[in-house]
């Protein structure tokens, strides 16, 4: 359990930097600060996935309370205008935040009455709760809340209009909301019903600050439907219920649904065996100190990217397990959920997921590549993507080992077969085995295909075209694959229409080539692109570390410590390993500024937190898992710290590349979540 004082929820710089987020397995989510500003466009009480998991859609962007108490009105909102102005103030009444197995509770104090809101999601609905309690106090109280609406992508902002009106139809407790014809309604009610008076009416210019550092879209105006008004006696509550939904299906669900989340939330950790008290806090400053409790709370925070993709089938369409990349902007990516799902899946006993989900990736793939992504509007997947089907054989073969089960990789086989088969003769963006070396090409002028994919406009920062080392340490690695599985399979194959080479030759002929031209001698590392535009790379990355954590024997045992050697010296970090060496002059150590400021940084040095997985493994690989645990051990301190910063309870996406190591980028990212649990699961006791 998390708490934060009040000296520090009443300190604007502090806590505008504290976000809380909390998910529905859809791709909907609610999400602000703890100050109760909403800092970015994405920010909201409900941001529904109006087709699961994407058309994430704000519709309820946050509420403006007023508590009255005998003669004195107390108001509880926050919100920011143009020049800086914070109205009202609300965030000087907290008394204490709390976060308690993913559920966020604020805690007023208005003079002698405490008043907690607590805000959770019912799981696999786009049905959002915030609820009001009076737990602390003599004589009753007046609440009013003022729910401001929105109906726009949560990429975007709203621009209002005196000439658009909201379709208003009042209910008991409160109102559907009816944005225009073609809108999806939703309804805004409440438990016990409170008295709604429509009004319908607009509110202007709500700034965005983190959108305004970012040089994002940052202004926004919200529509109020009405207000709900209602006395509270101590000791009650009153619900507000936001869901796509309406009530006759919503209001069966309100009783016990925080105690159902609760339990849910306790399920997941006792699911991945770890022994957890539920409602225990530490005593000590640092709540997450223990290993229970660190690895309790990164499982937790795995749920979060655990969703579900509707997929249509045999003219009908049924939910399939998918992973979202990050929150609060990213959708369902191929690369992202292959990196993830070992440690998404195998510490948190969740590997029946893991496995559809390879299913579920499998029935995209075209010309024997996975998609990259799956837009937001709902449209046809992009394939621009070299590593996310090379990276299939790495977690299917983690997931095969981590539950010694063999039935998913047989039905799979056939795919990953096709899959080999394509990159040998070639297939889009260039993607082609060179016969000469037997190493893999990718690439062509205007396309990103690597993970270093930040694009702005027609500028591809890092193109890393021509033989990226990451690459052929996956395609070494999935021949290996591939040859292992070939044995183990053996009778049971269908051989008939598979198209399957020598893969252990090929593997032999992929190793020779590796060993002997990506070596930089100069350096005592390895190259970081061969046979480019303008020739070999020898830039300092952290690619090169798959090919110490994939397959050890790719290197000699004198190549690969001298590789280490590097990477720990000049890339790593406690959070991370840097994107390039400091000492490489276009080295960029702050992630700030505009898109392009930003995007020019983003793998110009900025700390990736997922690189730890491959980091650890490599170490263990290398020198042995003593020495694993013994690194591990000592960033451990710097780790569990974090989970108190920015996105609460989970681990950001990026983080600068200059001491202090600022976080930045997404406050929630998959392979960040999963390549720490499943590390520090396992080099972390």
């Amino acid at each position: 359990m998390l708490k934060i004082p009040r000296e520090t929820c009443i300190d604007l710089d502090q806590s505008l930097g504290k976000e809380w987020l909390v998910t529905n397995g859809l791709g909907g989510y609610a999400s602000s600060t703890v100050a109760g500003v909403n800092t970015r466009r994405y920010h909201g009480y409900l941001v529904a996935a109006l087709r699961p998991p994407v058309e994430r859609t704000v519709l309820l962007n946050n509420i403006d309370e007023e508590v009255t108490v005998a003669d004195r009105t107390y108001y509880l909102g926050a919100n920011e205008y143009p020049d800086g102005k914070i109205h009202p103030g609300g965030f000087v009444h907290i008394e204490e935040f709390i976060l308690d197995a993913n559920i966020p509770t604020t805690v007023f104090r208005l003079g002698d009455v405490v008043l907690h809101k607590t805000v959770w999601m019912e799981h696999g609905h786009n049905t959002a709760y915030v609820r009001y309690s009076y737990v602390e106090g003599d004589e009753p109280v007046h609440l009013v809340l003022h729910p401001m609406c929105n109906y726009r992508d949560y990429h975007s902002t709203t621009e209002g209009d005196f000439d658009w009106n909201f379709g208003i139809e009042s209910l008991q407790g409160g109102c559907r909301v009816l944005a225009h014809e073609a809108s999806q309604p939703f309804w805004l009610t409440t438990s016990p019903p409170a008295d709604f008076t429509q009004t319908g009416v607009w509110y202007w210019n709500f700034v965005y600050r983190c959108d305004v550092e970012r040089g994002d879209d940052d202004r926004d105006d919200l529509y109020l439907p009405g207000i709900l008004r209602v006395d509270l006696q101590p000791g009650t509550s009153l619900t507000l219920i936001a869901s796509t939904e309406d009530p006759a299906a919503t209001m069966p669900l309100v009783e016990g649904s925080l105690e159902r989340e609760q339990a849910r939330q306790y399920k997941l950790v006792k699911a991945a065996g770890i022994k957890e008290v539920p409602g225990q806090s530490s005593q000590s400053d640092d709540p997450y100190e223990s290993q229970v409790a660190f690895t309790a709370q990164l499982v937790r925070a795995a749920d979060a990217f655990m969703v579900s993709r509707d997929l249509p089938s045999d003219g009908t369409v049924k939910r399939v397990p998918s992973v979202i990349a990050g929150y609060h902007w990213f959708t369902d990516w191929g690369r992202d959920t292959m990196i993830s799902l070992p440690g998404l899946s195998l510490p948190t006993g969740r590997v029946r997921e893991a496995h559809k989900t390879l299913r579920t990736f499998s029935y995209f793939m075209r010309d024997g590549l996975l998609p990259n992504n799956f837009p937001d509007a709902g449209s046809a997947p992009h394939y621009n993507t070299a590593d996310a089907s090379l990276l299939m054989f790495s977690a299917l073969e983690s997931l095969s080992n981590g539950t010694g089960s063999l039935v998913t990789a047989r039905g799979l086989f056939p795919v990953l077969a096709d899959m080999i088969a394509w990159h040998v003769r070639g297939t889009r963006f260039g993607i082609h085995m060179d016969p000469a070396d037997g190493l893999l090409h990718a690439g062509e002028e205007g396309v990103q295909l690597t993970w270093m994919d930040a694009k702005v406009d027609d500028w591809v920062v890092t193109p890393r075209i021509g033989k990226p080392v990451e690459i052929n340490a996956l395609w070494y690695n999935a021949l290996r694959v591939m040859e292992k599985l070939k044995l183990s399979l053996g009778g049971t194959l269908r051989r008939g229409r598979l198209d399957m080479p020598d893969f252990g030759a090929l593997a032999e002929h992929t190793k020779a080539s590796f060993r002997e031209r990506f070596w930089y001698d100069a350096g005592g590392y390895l190259y970081d692109v061969l046979d480019g535009p303008d020739g070999n790379d020898a830039s300092l990355r952290p690619n090169q570390v798959l090919a110490l954590s994939l397959q050890p024997d790719l290197l000699t045992m004198h190549q690969a410590r001298s590789v280490l050697k590097n990477v720990r010296e000049q890339l790593f970090t406690p959070f991370g390993l840097r994107t390039l060496s400091p000492q490489d002059p276009r080295y960029i150590g702050l992630y700030r500024g505009d898109r392009r400021a930003r995007d020019g940084a983003y793998h110009m040095g900025t700390v990736w937190a997922w690189l730890l997985g491959p980091y650890f493994d490599a170490v263990a690989a290398v020198e042995g898992a003593e020495v694993a645990r013994a690194e591990m051990a000592a960033i451990l301190p710097d780790l569990r710290r974090h989970l108190s910063e920015a996105g609460l309870g989970t681990i950001s996406e990026i983080f600068d590349g200059d001491a202090p190591h600022l976080p930045v980028g997404c406050i929630a990212q998959a392979w960040s979540v999963a390549e720490i649990l499943r590390v520090a699961t396992e080099y972390g006791k």
